[in-house]
C-alpha cells in the first residue's frame, strides 16, 4: 500500500506543492523581520537623536534663567541695544566681482574663462 502511495505522481506534486507554499511562506516572514529590524533601527537612532536634543534644550532652558544671557540673547536676534551703547555693522564691499571683469570685454572674459587653468 505504501508503495502506491509513494510512487502516486498526484501526491508527489501535491507534497511538492505544499513544500513550496511553505517555503515561500518562510521566506516572506524572514524577509519581513528583517525589514522590521532595519525601521527599528532607524528608530532608535531617531530616539537617540532626538534625546541629545532634548538635552541641549534644556542646557539651553536652563542658561536662559540669567539675566545676562537673555539680554545677549535679545540683543542678537531683535538688534536691540543699551542706551549709551554703540553698535558697529560691518556691511561688504558693493564691488565683490574682480576688477579685470569690469576692464575687460567679452571675448577677453570668455577666453579666460576657458584657458583660466592652463596661466
Amino acid at each position: 500500500m505504501w508503495d502506491k502511495v509513494k510512487y502516486s505522481l498526484l501526491i508527489n506534486i501535491a507534497l511538492f506543492l505544499l513544500v513550496f507554499v511553505l517555503g515561500y511562506s518562510a521566506f516572506g516572514a524572514i524577509r519581513n523581520a528583517l525589514v522590521i529590524s532595519r525601521e527599528a533601527a532607524a528608530a532608535q537612532k531617531r530616539i537617540q537623536e532626538l534625546q541629545q536634543k532634548k538635552r541641549e534644550l534644556e542646557k539651553r532652558l536652563a542658561a536662559l534663567d540669567n539675566k545676562d544671557v537673555v539680554l545677549q540673547e535679545a540683543k542678537e536676534r531683535f538688534n536691540l541695544k543699551e542706551p549709551g551703547e554703540e553698535v558697529l555693522v560691518i556691511t561688504p564691499e558693493k564691488n565683490t566681482e574682480p576688477q579685470w571683469i569690469e576692464k575687460s570685454g567679452i571675448w577677453t572674459r570668455i577666453y579666460r574663462f576657458f584657458f583660466s587653468n592652463f596661466y
